[in-house]
């Protein structure tokens, strides 16, 4: 049986795995840290195929956040709540924190900001009211705020 071809003109077989080598190639290249569009432009295998092969064999690009980056995002946005995730990016490489080859993703930011961090725009609004009112206690603004379920 003849395979399909997928839009960048590589035959493939519906439902079968690529082979171990293409694979392995295909993670070498991100590691040596090649984007995934020249990647999957290279190998001829979709964006989706690409990006099973990365999670689902690893490859040492994965965002990895230490206490010092985490430190530094959380402080970043406290202090600036309406920063973007694009700008504590460049900040993370410009101040030396990260390398180039290991400096998070903008996604990896934010998905630290509001999963490790817990750092939500709600929590954040909530922490400026009490910039704004110092003298605020907690229980008080606590009652006033609705909780959602």
């Amino acid at each position: 049986m003849a395979g399909k071809r997928n839009r960048l003109g590589r035959v493939y077989e519906s439902g079968k795995a690529l082979s171990e080598p293409l694979r392995e190639e295909i993670i070498e290249m991100y590691n040596e840290g090649l984007n995934l569009i020249d990647i999957l432009n290279d190998v001829k295998v979709t964006i989706r195929g690409v990006n099973k092969i990365m999670n689902r064999h690893g490859g040492s690009g994965a965002d990895v956040v230490t206490d010092d980056v985490l430190h530094c995002i959380e402080i970043w946005k406290l202090q600036r709540p309406g920063i973007y995730a694009r700008e504590i990016q460049n900040r993370l490489l410009l101040e030396g924190i990260c390398d180039r080859d290991k400096l998070l993703s903008i996604s990896g930011i934010n998905r630290s900001l509001s999963g490790k961090l817990r750092m939500t725009r709600r929590s954040l609004q909530v922490s400026a009211i009490f910039d704004i009112f110092p003298d605020t206690t907690r229980e008080v603004l606590v009652l006033s705020v609705p909780i959602m379920v």
